[in-house]
């Protein structure tokens, strides 16, 4: 009787051990294909909690323009310009930040549009002259390569347009009115711009800025002769061969595609996100379309168009970033959202007490077989 529950003792230490060396080593692992990981920060979800409005509405505020256009409804005349009907100011409450946003008109579809009642804005449920509050949360990323670290936003995080201004010669758009850039041309575009410089310094604090990698991408466009120059950036979009890559999870076919469909946050909609009927919304890539005023963009059942106008505000933006050697637990950590790192240092310990818990069971299992021999002797 002895000798089968020192068996029993051995058996159970042995699979003690293995229970906790198999964790140990996935969570040693490199990161897979589609696995998720959070990293930066940005306003995401709208606060409804009536005690957290009432406080925040108590909070003094310093508004900010968000500098959007509007036109003479005319989306080629180049005769848009940027006004003030759209602002936000950045709180922070119980260690916890917030942006609130406000409008007096609302967003045109278009930067040459006007400030049309049924805009996307309305139909998503905002009014003007209120105050909406979205709560900073830590931004969701799809691993697309393992191996230089290359990650897609997970969520359609906010609406731009590709490019803010358009002049058109009746023939061919420009990005001005010299008519020296193609109104496509990524590397000159508003948007490249925006991802840089607004996104980036909202997403990211500087130590999560110093762990991004600047990433040299090469910009051919769907018509070659859109093709734009080549460049560096910290935060950029993905291109048309990217959204074909097999490898990062796509489909190789232009069709409808789960692995490339994409919802839009509350913080998105407000922006004026023009959400589809299943619930997702366009979003764009950085390749230039088939025409000087078009570029190529996702839809919301994930099917890949060439010819998107490049003035449209209301299409979405998921970023993508290079974060080499960032794994579930170090970028999950490093998020600047309140909250957002408790279940990432969990995450980082595991290890280390998976391997506390194999060393015991190993001992376990070493004692049980040396008192086992000794009994035999």
């Amino acid at each position: 009787m002895k000798q089968i529950k020192r068996r029993s003792a051995v058996f159970a230490a042995f699979l003690l051990l293995l229970i906790c060396i198999i964790p140990t080593i996935s969570a040693f692992g490199e990161k897979a294909v589609g696995q998720q990981i959070t990293f930066g920060s940005y306003p995401q979800t709208q606060v409804t909690d009536s005690a957290v409005l009432t406080r925040l509405d108590a909070l003094e505020k310093s508004w900010v323009s968000y500098g959007y256009y509007s036109g003479t409804g005319e989306p080629l005349d180049g005769r848009m310009t940027a006004g003030d009907f759209m602002k936000y100011a950045d709180l922070t409450l119980d260690g916890a930040r917030y942006r609130a946003v406000t409008f007096s008109t609302f967003r045109p579809a278009r930067t040459g549009g006007t400030h049309a009642e049924d805009s996307a804005q309305a139909q998503n449920g905002y009014r003007t002259n209120d105050i909406y509050y979205f709560r900073f949360d830590p931004l969701t990323w799809r691993v697309l390569d393992p191996d230089t670290g290359l990650m897609l936003c997970e969520r359609i995080i906010d609406a731009q347009p590709y490019q803010a201004t358009v002049y058109s010669d009746g023939s061919t758009s420009w990005q001005s009115a010299d008519a020296s850039v193609y109104a496509n041309d990524y590397a000159a575009s508003s948007l490249r711009r925006w991802l840089n410089h607004d996104f980036l310094q909202t997403a990211f604090s500087a130590e999560e800025r110093s762990q991004l990698q600047s990433t040299v991408l090469e910009n051919d466009g769907y018509n070659s002769a859109y093709r734009s120059a080549p460049t560096e950036d910290s935060v950029f979009l993905l291109s048309w061969s990217d959204a074909l890559n097999s490898a990062y999870g796509f489909s190789t076919s232009t069709v409808a595609n789960f692995g490339r469909e994409a919802a839009g946050t509350d913080y998105a909609r407000c922006q004026g996100l023009n959400v589809q009927t299943n619930g997702n919304a366009w979003w764009w890539l950085r390749s230039a379309g088939d025409k000087s005023h078009a570029a190529c963009s996702v839809s919301d059942d994930g099917h890949l168009y060439y010819s998107y106008y490049v003035y449209n505000t209301d299409e979405g933006i998921r970023p993508a970033i290079c974060v080499p050697g960032a794994d579930a637990a170090g970028a999950a950590a490093s998020s600047n959202a309140k909250g957002s790192n408790v279940g990432a240092a969990a995450f980082r310990f595991l290890p280390v007490i998976a391997v506390g818990l194999a060393a015991i069971g190993l001992a376990l299992v070493i004692v049980g077989l040396t008192r086992q021999k000794k009994n035999r002797t």
